[in-house]
């Protein structure tokens, strides 16, 4: 019984098919990866938290770690998760000593302190400090102005919190705007690279 052989132009076809079938797969994949990053950018979990202390002028420590922030401070896109806060000021303690702030998706949470004197006598220990954040995408911008009575929106999001204020914000350009209560405002777009150092801006009525 004679040996079936397969001739060179059925092997050239399916070689094509197998090519085909290769690039329509690659294809999938691309589409299925570009579908998933619109997707996850469109639905991204994250938040808004603003941190006060009175009087101001506190460091803000974000899970045992410093942040470089003073009170007020607004922290912009922290994910939905749960994390510790608390404050260190030189010769004061925070009250409470530490608070849980859960971060929900698209709101705002807001957690307030008061910074109390520590007399000669509290030998109580404060909560414990640990590293910098290394890998954070996120650059500190202080705003200040003048007069001090202006309302405050970053990115078309009011903060709440009047001027001065620190502010924690992803690398990129964001846009703040300042409106005052006769009706004057004043706005300015800031653009965060890596490695940058503190922005400060200070802004008037236009």
């Amino acid at each position: 019984m004679a040996e079936e052989t397969t001739s060179p132009e059925a092997k050239s076809s399916f070689k094509r098919r197998q090519t085909i079938l290769g690039m329509l797969l690659c294809a999938v994949l691309i589409l299925g990866a570009t579908w998933y990053a619109v997707w996850a950018l469109l639905h991204r979990e994250a938040g808004v938290l603003v941190v006060i202390s009175r009087p101001p002028g506190a460091e803000v420590i974000l899970n045992s770690r410093p942040t470089n922030l003073l009170t007020p401070a607004f922290l912009s896109d922290l994910p939905a998760d749960t994390f510790t806060v608390t404050l260190r000021r030189e010769g004061h303690r925070p009250v409470p000593t530490l608070q849980h702030a859960t971060i929900q998706p698209n709101e705002t949470t807001r957690t307030i302190f008061f910074m109390a004197p520590i007399s000669p006598y509290d030998t109580r220990e404060l909560p414990e400090i640990g590293t910098p954040f290394k890998d954070w995408n996120w650059r500190v911008v202080r705003v200040e102005c003048e007069p001090e009575s202006a309302a405050i929106w970053v990115d078309r999001r009011e903060i709440h919190v009047r001027p001065p204020l620190t502010l924690l914000l992803e690398g990129g350009t964001h846009r703040i705007e300042l409106f005052w209560p006769d009706g004057r405002q004043a706005q300015e777009a800031v653009t965060l690279r890596p490695g940058q150092a503190t922005q400060t801006l200070r802004l008037k009525p236009e």
